[in-house]
């Protein structure tokens, strides 16, 4: 055995590993957390900005506190929220519980309407007796470094610019989507993320089958051209067969938003999507997982009997699986003001692209 040879092998492998290492990752993101504390930052400077409002700061948070509440449910242990809701005595966290989590289910188990447990989960009554959920919202700055659109958008695009919808904010969007197309398909009137950054390019259709001539690659002008595709849920699984009838399709998507409607209503409908989404037909020719937000779109006045419940792929290899779900929590779509709502999809999808 040359151990020459050997020694020179391990030092390269030692290197490659080294180099590995020290290569640039994104953050790991809360998704949601993420999403719905960009609405929350709009709905202050809509409310601010509001003729009732202007001047009186106790109003201002009183209103939005009352926005939150009703139309703005989040909660840090708030996963699997519909099986905490309806039968949280049965539920048994994955482990590692998150903080608190344990805790609040011992809170929800004491309640006896599902009503009652979706109040204390994200309504008035959680803002009122758990800390938790009243600055979940709050401070955007305090969600750290990782968080900041600066580091995406240029330095002068921080949160207070967000909340304003600041030049600096609307021309680091356009940068960060310079090679991208918005697809916006089937979409409720009055909701569009690329009429909020006017310079990016977008495409609007009312169904999958309504693209261009020639496909939705026509629309394309240069090679490194990318599409982000934001849709009705009604026609996310139309849409992912789409894909996975072209390949060519699948390499110009680097992402998916689902925004109104379910995806599946039923176990029929949900067992269909899931096998498209496990389809290897939908793998890139790049070794990358596309991104497929998803908002529940539920009712208010029954969210856990509305909307759908989100997808566990299973633990495939990389190599195995083309997309990552990535669930964007509970929105009553309708009952949220639609330029706070467009405006955090927009900048969710320019955090999805840095990832």
């Amino acid at each position: 055995m040359d151990w020459k040879q050997v020694v020179e092998l391990t030092a390269i492998i030692i290197a490659a590993w080294a180099v590995w290492l020290s290569l640039p990752r994104s953050p790991s993101l809360d998704w949601q957390r993420l999403f719905k504390v960009t609405i929350s930052v709009g709905l202050w400077a809509e409310i601010e900005a509001s003729q009732d409002h202007q001047g009186a700061s106790e109003g201002v948070e009183s209103e939005w506190r009352r926005l939150l509440s009703e139309c703005l449910p989040f909660h840090p242990a708030g996963r699997s929220w519909r099986e905490k809701v309806v039968n949280p005595v049965e539920y048994i966290p994955p482990v590692p519980a998150l903080p608190g989590e344990r805790g609040l289910l011992e809170a929800l188990a004491a309640l006896e309407t599902k009503q009652e447990r979706w109040d204390r989960l994200f309504g008035a009554r959680a803002h009122e007796v758990d800390v938790a959920v009243a600055d979940a919202l709050g401070d955007p700055r305090e969600l750290g470094a990782e968080y900041d659109p600066r580091r995406l958008l240029g330095p002068e695009a921080d949160w207070a610019g967000v909340a304003a919808w600041s030049e600096p904010v609307r021309s680091g969007l356009t940068r960060r989507l310079q090679h991208v197309i918005l697809l916006e398909i089937g979409l409720a009137e009055g909701l569009s993320p690329g009429a909020e950054v006017p310079d990016v390019r977008r495409h609007v259709a009312p169904g999958v089958g309504d693209g261009p001539d020639g496909g939705w690659e026509a629309l394309c002008e240069a090679p490194s051209d990318r599409f982000v595709v934001v849709l009705h849920g009604a026609l996310l699984r139309p849409w992912l067969t789409c894909m996975t009838q072209s390949p060519a399709l699948v390499d110009r998507i680097v992402g998916v938003v689902v925004a109104g409607g379910a995806p599946a209503h039923t176990e029929a409908e949900r067992t269909a999507l899931e096998a498209l989404l496990l389809s290897e037909s939908l793998l890139p020719e790049l070794q990358r997982r596309t991104p497929v937000a998803v908002l529940d779109d539920v009712d208010r006045q029954s969210p856990w009997a509305s909307g759908m419940a989100p997808i566990d792929l299973p633990d495939l290899q990389a190599s195995r699986l083309g997309v990552r779900w990535i669930d964007l929590g509970p929105l009553p779509i309708e009952s949220v003001s639609p330029k706070p709502l467009a405006r955090a999809l927009v900048v969710t999808i320019g955090f999805l692209l840095d990832s």
